[in-house]
């Protein structure tokens, strides 16, 4: 019995196009229970953290779900996913690292990477949505990387603002020692977009 990969490749592709338009089509109410999925995803893996030492800012798994929920929600789903995770937070809920809560997180020297979720995710959907050139290996790990690096301007900046600290100390702090694991989620958000997304 001879197994035909292609038919299988070929319904695998259809079943992807498939489930990416019937993504765009969802009625708003099906894509706000997915976009507060995602905040609530977010929330949990805000938990899950390491702090170094040397700086305020823990190593969290948040990066990883901000990276996905921009390329399973789109644009505006996707920014709207972390508006409701700071919006969650700000109102009280323990949703930030540690179970903290509250406008003064967001104030303080690990706001400026909160803030960023939104932009970041708006940001990959956009691009996913925009461009399906970029929806294949390499591209998508371009594309990653860009969402962290708008995380990291942000949450530098504010850290810089906070503690007083030069441009170069706050990369220090708050960009370097994440570096080696934020490739390593950037990598795996794009194995994962790569096996999701059409590429037409």
């Amino acid at each position: 019995m001879s197994i035909n990969v292609n038919a299988y490749v070929n319904r695998y592709r259809n079943a992807r196009e498939r489930v990416f338009d019937a993504r765009n089509e969802l009625d708003w109410k099906y894509k706000t229970i997915l976009s507060l999925g995602f905040a609530l995803l977010t929330a949990l893996a805000a938990q899950v953290r390491i702090y170094l030492g040397f700086t305020p800012v823990p190593i969290t798994l948040q990066v990883f779900t901000v990276l996905l929920a921009g390329v399973v929600l789109g644009k505006w789903w996707g920014g709207i996913s972390q508006s409701m995770y700071i919006g969650m937070g700000a109102a009280g809920l323990p949703v930030f690292s540690n179970f903290q809560a509250g406008p003064e997180t967001l104030m303080g020297v690990t706001g400026g990477y909160i803030l960023g979720f939104l932009i970041s995710a708006f940001v990959i959907g956009h691009i996913v949505d925009t461009y399906p050139k970029a929806r294949t290996v390499f591209p998508m790990i371009a594309v990653m990387f860009l969402g962290i690096g708008v995380i990291y301007t942000l949450g530098c900046v504010q850290l810089a603002l906070i503690l007083s600290l030069t441009p170069e100390q706050a990369v220090l702090f708050g960009a370097a020692p994440f570096i080696g694991v934020d490739i390593a989620k950037a990598i795996g958000a794009a194995l994962a977009a790569t096996v999701m997304l059409p590429k037409k």
